[in-house]
């Protein structure tokens, strides 16, 4: 319920709910429990919610013990983590994470437009190490993907990009799934 209203543009009803939920469920099995991986669910909705680094990192350091490192989840949450450091100027570690990301997202082709968001988070993170030739090529394989994807979409969704320089953040994004972004 939390996420439905985070998409529908209502962050505070959408944190409150879900901070609700993640309480009911502390109260039910103990803070950041194992019982299976809805508490980091709530944790990973919180930190898009709130745009929180430490739910974030709650949500990451949870689905790691409870769905393991290569599981598309917690592949999802290492590129969200490596969102935050992009933006805070720690593109090693960016990449670092996003290196666990697409290792999982390698698993099966379903997960292409998460692996085009993780190739994206690349460009980004190489483009601020101020490594052209590598960011470029990041930006050829998320751009190659994207056309692919959109091509099967057409007429919804954002205007189609022709060229890899026109993408932005909101293209990428749109090719996710609620669920995972």
């Amino acid at each position: 319920m939390g996420l439905a209203h985070w998409l529908q543009g209502n962050s505070k009803l959408a944190a409150d709910t879900l901070k609700k939920g993640l309480q009911d469920r502390e109260k039910e099995f103990g803070k950041d429990d194992r019982v299976s991986f809805i508490t980091g669910r709530f944790l990973h909705a919180l930190g898009n919610v709130e745009s929180s680094l430490d739910y974030h990192r709650r949500a990451l350091m949870h689905y790691k013990s409870t769905l393991g490192n290569r599981h598309h989840r917690t592949a999802d949450v290492f590129v969200k983590v490596a969102e935050h450091h992009i933006n805070l100027g720690n593109y090693d570690m960016a990449l670092a994470l996003l290196n666990h990301a697409l290792e999982a997202f390698s698993n099966s082709d379903t997960y292409m437009p998460e692996k085009t968001r993780a190739y994206w988070m690349r460009y980004k993170a190489l483009s601020g190490l101020e490594k052209k030739e590598e960011a470029d090529i990041e930006l050829a394989n998320c751009y190659q993907v994207y056309s692919r994807l959109r091509s099967k979409r057409e007429g919804y969704g954002p205007t189609f990009k022709e060229k890899p320089s026109e993408l932005d953040d909101d293209d990428i994004d749109d090719l996710i799934v609620f669920w995972s972004k």
